[in-house]
């Protein structure tokens, strides 16, 4: 049997697992054990320093350093136990679907005759594995979050002998996409085609996307592929989305994904904003029998409900931010690094985090370029704030009337804005001198989040 050749693979390393459970199953013995916490921080931490000499610098090699800081990564707590989760769901999904058992290799020809798919019209789907929700509202990095996380783990790893037997899997631990305006179960195949494409390097989404294959076939064939490349868990992102094509009967629903994958056995993380929550979380027991198809969250996530939160002000990882980008060696006795600017930072940015980030990057290129006296930092900042966010004022000013539904509606409104300020906010071609880009939202996809009105949530 030949391979597929993926991209970034690394060859099976067997290691005895302590839990006698797990032993004899070479898809667990070939995972990294679990970091501990202090290698996890290591590995997770991205702080770029700036030169000692950045005002010294020429604008061009000024404007590189600071670039650099778009990557900055501050981890949470949280991090950590979300990594410890993940690797614990991945462990037990693994438990029961040793390849080299019997019992598996029966279970693969179930799969292929079709016999764990889901129905899309059956609304009352159950599933067997676990489900994990990450909430939290646009631009406090929930993607990001997950995404550094999943790289903690060998991207492919090649099989080829264990214990002494030939063993031709290659195992992909982790798979991540994105439901990006999803109008069927069909266009979610295809999303979830591409994305193992790019990590083994295969060709299914050519195969399947405009093939007339009934929606059946690309069930079987998802769940296969599940099986074949040993995925032990599968991300999905911007699950709010779904809310978009919530009246029509072949859409993907948050309980159908669950049981699609679950039913044999591969646990589910979703990302979704604080809106997609809010909506998804509606009573069961409605007369309405679309209604259904939204059961409560809890009752959904058979793993956990996991909430990210901003940053508060008196937080470790909000200090650790602005010691990133405004470090002791070159900022300390100026009013930079007193209690005032930091609350005029917090003020501004509302602890949003990609906020802080290029709020902070703005004021250092308007500081190199304009050379302002210590004394004027607050004015320099202010003036940043008015000039380069005007428009996102709306939005963060709900944030401070606590208000999460109405900041989500005013980031929606950012994307019909050809100068918005928030555009390419992790793009590689941001321009920190303020040229006019190509818009962009918070959210990953140009299309910004889609909040039912009061008519369709009785249509619902």
């Amino acid at each position: 049997m030949s391979f597929a050749e993926p991209y970034e693979w690394y060859p099976a390393e067997y290691r005895t697992h302590f839990d006698i459970q797990c032993q004899g199953n070479p898809l667990i013995e070939a995972l990294y054990p679990q970091y501990s916490e202090t290698e996890f921080q290591s590995f997770i931490t991205n702080t770029p320093e700036l030169p000692h000499n950045f005002f010294n610098l020429p604008f061009e090699h000024a404007q590189r350093s600071i670039k650099r800081l778009e990557k900055a990564y501050i981890p949470s707590p949280l991090d950590y136990e979300i990594y410890r989760h993940i690797h614990s769901e991945m462990v037990n999904g693994y438990v029961h679907r040793n390849p080299i058992t019997p019992m598996q290799q029966a279970k693969m020809l179930g799969v292929a005759r079709g016999q764990f798919v889901p129905n899309p019209h059956n609304n009352k789907q159950t599933a067997s594995g676990s489900c994990t929700l990450l909430s939290g509202i646009s631009g406090i990095g929930k993607t990001e979050r997950v995404q550094l996380i999943l790289k903690m783990f060998q991207p492919v790893i090649r099989h080829e002998l264990y214990q002494g037997h030939p063993l031709i899997i290659d195992q992909v631990p982790t798979v991540s996409f994105e439901i990006s305006n999803l109008k069927s179960v069909k266009a979610l195949g295809v999303n979830f085609f591409k994305a193992t494409d790019k990590l083994v390097g295969t060709n299914y989404t050519q195969q399947w996307y405009k093939g007339k294959q009934a929606t059946y076939a690309f069930l079987i064939e998802m769940q296969l592929l599940a099986e074949r490349f040993g995925i032990g868990i599968t991300h999905i992102d911007e699950c709010q989305k779904l809310l978009a094509e919530a009246k029509k009967d072949d859409s993907p629903t948050i309980q159908y994904l669950e049981s699609l994958f679950n039913n044999v056995g591969v646990p589910i993380i979703m990302t979704s904003t604080e809106e997609g929550v809010e909506l998804f979380d509606s009573k069961s027991n409605s007369d309405d029998e679309s209604l259904r198809k939204f059961t409560t969250t809890r009752r959904l996530t058979s793993g956990r409900d996991i909430r990210c939160e901003r940053l508060s002000l008196f937080d470790d990882e909000f200090q650790q931010f602005i010691d990133c980008f405004l470090p002791p060696y070159l900022f300390d006795r100026t009013p930079a690094r007193s209690e005032e600017f930091k609350a005029q930072l917090y003020d501004y940015s509302q602890g949003v985090h990609q906020v802080l980030n290029k709020l902070l990057r703005l004021f250092l290129d308007n500081l190199h370029r304009k050379r302002p006296e210590a004394s004027q930092y607050s004015d320099v900042l202010k003036a940043v704030f008015d000039n380069q966010f005007r428009k996102l004022k709306p939005a963060l000013r709900a944030l401070k009337n606590k208000s999460a539904q109405a900041y989500e509606l005013e980031m929606e409104k950012l994307r019909d804005y050809k100068d918005d300020e928030l555009s390419q906010m992790r793009d590689d071609k941001f321009e920190l001198a303020g040229e006019p880009l190509e818009p962009r939202t918070l959210h990953t996809s140009v299309k910004g989040p889609r909040v039912c009105s009061e008519r369709e949530l009785r249509k619902l």
